[in-house]
């Protein structure tokens, strides 16, 4: 089950923000957002740097990437490993574009 974002042990540890192109991560856990946009906050370590990163998909993506893959909320747990490519938008957030699962 998906907890809350205030329930996420070490959330202050993550950085809103994540490297742009491709990047091996492993999720390191998932939670609902707050307000009234549908998003599910992802908490993602750099495999090789252990840099942490958070970043949110959403309910009008289906909680997917732009490539319409992997469900953040039905396909990918926590431990997964993946390769994600980002982008930034015009406004500087992170974008995800696409993932794909490596393992778990």
């Amino acid at each position: 089950m998906i907890q809350p974002f205030h329930t996420v042990q070490n959330w202050a540890d993550y950085t809103f923000g994540c490297p742009e192109g491709q990047w091996i991560a492993q999720l390191d856990n998932k939670a609902w957002g707050k307000g009234k946009v549908q998003n599910l906050i992802l908490y993602f370590s750099e495999v090789g740097t252990n840099k942490k990163y958070w970043f949110s998909v959403f309910w009008a993506n289906g909680y997917r990437a732009d490539d319409d893959g992997l469900s953040f909320k039905d396909d990918v747990e926590p431990g997964a490993v993946l390769e994600l490519t980002t982008a930034k938008t015009k406004n500087g957030n992170p974008r995800l574009q696409a993932a794909v699962k490596i393992s778990g």
